[in-house]
């Protein structure tokens, strides 16, 4: 056996070190925002992503996903779009509670400026009966609530290594007598490295805006003045809350073995 060479047993603990920290990197957590308010946040809708393969990595790809999908997991990806891609997706959610998505999302690419896209999502909640103090069995009609979440989104490729990307979501909530409505902003960026661009990492930090705030003839209620001496029509007041913001870091290694390729990929977010 040859004895290890100085040179080589450092380039040995050097290798070690860097994987070491590698692994630390991956498996630090990242907090966002005020913790104070902590499981407040409303709009948990934004959180949700309509595209299938995608979800069913649970945005695992966020360092290399492309497409018209990366407007729900990195919007850095959506540059990546040769030429027109539209896409279409239902899903039920929550089966047997009759919750429905739907998904419309279209990406055109633009040249040098990059390429944009337009994502509209829907959720259906079927019939729900209607239920007042004085009719606490319902019986008396059903409402239908309206989730509404428009984005658009714009995608730009600096260099064969990097790409970001920024995207604006419409965010509207709502059922026959109240409503509440507010702007969300993602932004994202990937960048690939390695010898045959093999290392992918991917950061986006997502739904940070301004805060919704429910209103309308809902909070308001016929009452008396203190002597009831006549009727009055009493505003209750609402409470605003925020759009659930995410910090999410990725990193991909694509394996070659005997020309064929495998990915793996790692995923924190807070």
């Amino acid at each position: 056996m040859n004895p290890i060479s100085h040179n080589n047993l450092f380039k040995m603990l050097k290798r070690k070190l860097k994987m070491s920290a590698l692994v630390l990197f991956i498996a630090g957590s990242v907090f966002a925002g005020n913790r104070d308010r902590s499981g407040q946040a409303g709009a948990g809708e934004l959180l949700l992503n309509p595209w299938a393969r995608s979800s069913g990595l649970f945005g695992l790809n966020a360092a290399n996903v492309s497409g018209i999908e990366a407007m729900k997991c990195n919007i850095a990806g959506l540059s990546k779009t040769k030429k027109t891609e539209i896409g279409l997706a239902h899903t039920r959610y929550l089966a047997g509670t009759g919750m429905s998505i739907s998904n419309l999302g279209i990406a055109q690419n633009l040249g040098d400026v990059g390429v944009l896209g337009v994502n509209i999502m829907s959720f259906g909640f079927g019939d729900i009966p209607i239920t007042t103090e004085n009719s606490p069995e319902g019986g008396i009609g059903n409402y239908k609530p309206s989730f509404l979440n428009m984005s658009v989104g714009l995608g730009h490729t600096f260099s064969k290594n990097m790409s970001a990307g920024l995207n604006v979501t419409y965010v509207n909530e709502a059922i026959s007598n109240i409503r509440a409505s507010a702007l969300g902003f993602d932004a994202g960026v990937q960048y690939t490295s390695g010898k045959r661009d093999n290392l992918h990492l991917g950061i986006t930090l997502r739904n940070v805006g301004t805060n919704l705030r429910f209103s309308g003839d809902g909070f308001s209620f016929n009452g008396s003045s203190p002597d009831f001496a006549k009727e009055l029509t009493v505003q209750s007041r609402s409470e605003k809350f925020s759009l659930p913001s995410q910090l999410n870091i990725a990193i991909a290694y694509d394996f070659y073995l005997d020309e064929k390729s495998a990915s793996g990929g790692g995923d924190e977010a807070s």
